[in-house]
């Protein structure tokens, strides 16, 4: 896997260098067609190729000696440039003459050692710094990849722990609520009906902690987990409690926050039909378009005051799920709305977009 890599890199080193040789070439060719010679195009790729081959080199001191700030990087680059130069003109006075004339002759290659020194060092300097600053942008790209691919598995892990501290406040919540539905019918002799509840609450309570373990399930399993809470409250309120449901079979296998629609209900109940005298209904809807999911709570209780604020007087429950809500979908996904309703009682619209990605 390693030499497959390495294997990668040279020829990718090799089709970058071959970019300029081939303009080069072609610049030659358009001058003067008629003296144009394949041979000559051959050994003007050559020329770069010896780049090519110290590119490696350059690359690994770009990356040992990074460029944080002027002093030691510039005197130390500086050095390597005079070096790399020096090499590069050597490599060139033995290969080059050699590949044009096919005879080599140590006399001929240190002349044109000498020529190229004082003719072209300065510009095989400025071709070290120029492999170099392209060097440092692309080591500098992919540790700001880096970054950001660190950041985001941060910031889901911190996620993850926000959301599940969330589901750790919802489940002793709900599990106060049902422990005095319990207690309330022990005090009036109807251990029967008690103890069925304490069976149907262990289901429950299974089913939480399977359910809890994920940050989405399809809506079907949601109302399930619901009818599961609301008979163990209808066996408290018994008459009192009336539940009226109208589900849109087509929004059952939309994804959405499991136990998100539980406290909704459990604040209808709470606030509202056990604040009233005679019975109550609760009104569940769900609706299904194309890009959203539209599910309803609506109460005949109480109600709420038109000055009612639901971040600042929005109770555990609420306030909880609202949180969920904005870690789980991005803005504009998702809104949770509470307002009296025109009859008496309050309305709470969840709107939750079909659309939804992973949080991030």
């Amino acid at each position: 896997m390693q030499y497959r890599k390495y294997l990668l890199s040279a020829c990718f080193i090799v089709l970058l260098w071959s970019v300029p040789a081939l303009l080069s070439s072609s610049q030659s060719f358009y001058r003067d067609s008629q003296s144009f010679s394949w041979h000559e195009a051959w050994v003007n790729w050559n020329i770069y190729m010896i780049w090519a081959a110290m590119t490696p080199a350059i690359y690994y001191f770009a990356v040992r000696i990074p460029l944080r700030s002027i002093f030691p990087a510039f005197p130390l680059h500086m050095g390597l440039a005079i070096l790399f130069s020096l090499v590069n003109m050597l490599l060139y006075a033995l290969y080059i003459p050699w590949l044009k004339s096919g005879n080599f002759s140590w006399v001929n290659a240190l002349e044109t050692w000498k020529i190229e020194t004082i003719w072209s060092l300065h510009l095989k300097i400025f071709s070290y710094w120029a492999i170099l600053g392209v060097a440092w942008t692309w080591i500098s790209k992919k540790e700001i990849t880096a970054q950001k691919a660190h950041a985001a598995e941060l910031k889901a892990s911190l996620s993850d722990a926000r959301l599940a501290a969330m589901n750790l406040k919802i489940q002793p919540h709900f599990l106060s609520n049902t422990l005095q539905t319990i207690s309330h019918l022990s005090l009036l002799n109807q251990g029967q009906k008690a103890a069925a509840t304490c069976d149907s609450l262990g289901t429950l309570l299974r089913r939480i902690a399977e359910i809890s373990q994920e940050h989405w399930c399809e809506l079907g399993e949601e109302f399930q987990l619901m009818d599961m809470y609301l008979d163990i409250q209808t066996v408290r309120y018994e008459d009192r409690l009336k539940i009226v449901r109208d589900i849109d079979p087509n929004s059952l296998k939309t994804q959405v926050p499991p136990l998100i629609l539980q406290p909704l209900v459990e604040n209808a109940i709470q606030h509202g039909i056990d604040r009233k005298l005679d019975s109550g209904h609760i009104w569940i809807t769900a609706q299904s378009t194309s890009e959203h999911i539209i599910l309803k709570i609506e109460d005949d209780g109480a109600g709420i005051s038109e000055t009612f604020d639901l971040e600042k007087d929005s109770g555990m429950g609420l306030h909880t799920s609202i949180q969920r809500l904005k870690l789980l979908y991005k803005p504009g996904q998702a809104t949770l709305r509470l307002k009296p309703r025109e009859a008496g009682g309050t309305e709470v619209t969840l709107t939750l977009s079909k659309q939804q990605e992973d949080y991030a």
